[in-house]
């Protein structure tokens, strides 16, 4: 099952028992950059609009950071994402799984 998740004690919960954990971070393009084909697969031209976790397959989180519209994570969140990302408790857990898109580099 796949969710959004704007509690931070809910992803908590979600990352805390996992032996491995996946993450992904989600980008769009920065306003000047709205218009152009496939500006958000350009680091140079995106900001980090959320990430999104997995712990088994067929099961993921999203946690929206950044969105214009709709529910995200409070202020608070970058920080404790960070927290999560250098813990010496989680960080040997986690590993970055990239998708690619087709035709994309």
């Amino acid at each position: 099952m796949y969710r959004a998740v704007t509690d931070i004690g809910e992803v908590r919960k979600y990352l805390s028992q996992a032996p491995v954990i996946a993450f992904d971070f989600e980008t769009a393009p920065d306003e000047a950059y709205r218009a152009e084909e496939r500006a958000a697969l350009d680091p140079h031209k995106t900001h980090i609009a959320g990430v999104s976790f997995s712990v088994a397959e067929g099961d993921g989180i999203y946690v929206p950071l950044a969105h214009k519209i709709g529910a995200k994570v409070p202020e608070r969140g970058w920080a404790w994402c960070k927290s999560v990302a250098t813990s010496s408790g989680t960080a040997g857990r986690m590993t970055r799984r990239s998708r690619k898109t087709s035709g994309t580099p």
